[in-house]
């Protein structure tokens, strides 16, 4: 990993810990912490000064105790004592069984991250792993049968967007339940689903399609698009725009008019797989080579 504290102008390599490994998703928690997903597990740095190290990732569903803890935080004052002492009197009861600790070296590989208030989501090819602890313990587990995903995104309203090799899915409950989203024949494949002001879409080799209706109907996209291998449509809140990306363009693809019509900004020398706003310019990624600004006016 690199990192810059003069907005780009400089940059040094914090990687202590990773011992080689690849950073394939990266987000930053509130409390200043990193979390880095990588070819094998999720890795956590406290401070830039520090080293990278491992977090706990299970397989299986989340306990029930976990997600009642994240749901019902404890009162303050003889009530947090009751409750704890409940909970003691359970364990003492109930023999819990033993966690499925995955260790680091046959951690799966983690494509992408998704660092919220409260649930945490990582796409990875071995399943959905969730966190509610603040990044301390992660369970994992396939959804709608399917455990090889790609892209993970979660949003303020409660939903989830979910995409891998085979297919797109859709939680309106944080991650709770899950609908599998019916493409049409033509798609085959998906590259991300994306959750829009009033609208859905999905990145697929065959181009973007656009659902107004939550997923049941889809509408081929063009106006401006690439007809083949649009990666991804994401919102813009900042300038209330539509971003888009595709996978062999060398410009982003901007539309105002909730994507009706698109226009390119000019080329640059590299591929471009992602884009997002940095301070009213575009700051993008490309496939090999680094990270590109957009020039001010």
């Amino acid at each position: 990993m690199f990192l810059s504290d003069d907005g780009g102008k400089s940059w040094q390599q914090s990687s202590r810990g990773l011992a080689g490994r690849d950073i394939l998703s990266l987000q930053q928690a509130d409390n200043g912490a990193l979390f880095a997903g990588t070819n094998h597990g999720i890795f956590r740095l406290e401070s830039l000064t520090g080293s990278w190290v491992p977090v706990k990732m299970i397989l299986g569903s989340m306990p029930e105790s976990q997600t009642m803890a994240e749901a019902q935080p404890a009162k303050s004052g003889s009530s947090k004592s009751a409750v704890a002492n409940k909970r003691r009197s359970g364990l003492a009861k109930t023999k819990v069984p033993a966690e499925a600790v995955i260790s680091s070296a046959n951690a799966p590989r983690v494509r992408s991250l998704q660092i919220r208030e409260k649930t945490w989501f990582a796409a990875t090819d071995e399943g959905l792993f969730i966190s509610v602890d603040q990044g301390e313990r992660w369970y994992g587990q396939a959804v709608e049968g399917e455990r090889e995903f790609s892209v993970v995104n979660s949003y303020d309203d409660g939903a989830v967007t979910l995409a891998g090799i085979k297919g797109a899915y859709l939680s309106r409950d944080n991650g709770k339940t899950w609908t599998s989203v019916v493409l049409p024949k033509y798609v085959g494949g998906v590259y991300s689903l994306t959750s829009t002001p009033g609208a859905l879409w999905l990145g697929t080799p065959q181009g973007a399609l656009r659902s107004a209706d939550g997923g049941q109907t889809w509408q081929y996209m063009l106006g401006g698009l690439p007809r083949n291998d649009v990666l991804e449509v994401v919102y813009d809140s900042v300038s209330q725009r539509l971003l888009a990306t595709a996978l062999h363009s060398h410009a982003v693809f901007q539309s105002k008019d909730g994507g009706k019509s698109w226009q390119s900004t000019p080329k640059a020398e590299v591929s471009i797989r992602t884009a997002l706003n940095y301070k009213g310019r575009l700051l993008v990624a490309s496939a090999y080579n680094g990270l590109l600004l957009e020039q001010a006016d």
